[in-house]
């Protein structure tokens, strides 16, 4: 069983209307409405992403802080330590206090710096 469906034929002589003042008005109007919802649509997204990076930026300063934090802890507690024992403190501790520093903030900076990268 199918369905054998006819269309009827389109006279040639069949023209769509000339549009009116009014549809001419009113498709100009639906333009100007569509750029201004474009344009509307396009600051809350930017200022959504804003929103975005100053939470993420807060999150990264806080973990630089934190391990800042947690670093100072254990290195007094290891300095206390040694000085209680009046032990030298190895050269190697320092620069290891040093260089894990160092590599953190140079994290930080570089995720921030990538977060919030100018577009040109």
């Amino acid at each position: 069983m199918s369905l054998d469906l006819k269309l009827p034929e389109l006279a040639d002589n069949v023209q769509e209307p000339e549009p009116t003042e009014q549809d001419i008005e009113d498709v100009k109007m639906r333009e100007a409405q569509a750029i201004v919802d474009a344009q509307v649509a396009k600051n809350e997204d930017a200022l959504a992403l804003t929103d975005l990076k100053k939470k993420l930026s807060v999150q990264v300063i806080r973990l630089m802080w934190l391990w800042f934090i947690l670093l100072c802890i254990a290195m007094t507690i290891y300095f206390r330590e040694q000085f209680r024992y009046s032990r030298e403190i190895p050269a190697e501790v320092i620069i290891a206090m040093l260089t894990s520093t160092t590599v953190v903030v140079g994290l930080v900076g570089l995720i921030l710096k990538g977060l919030f990268k100018v577009q040109e």
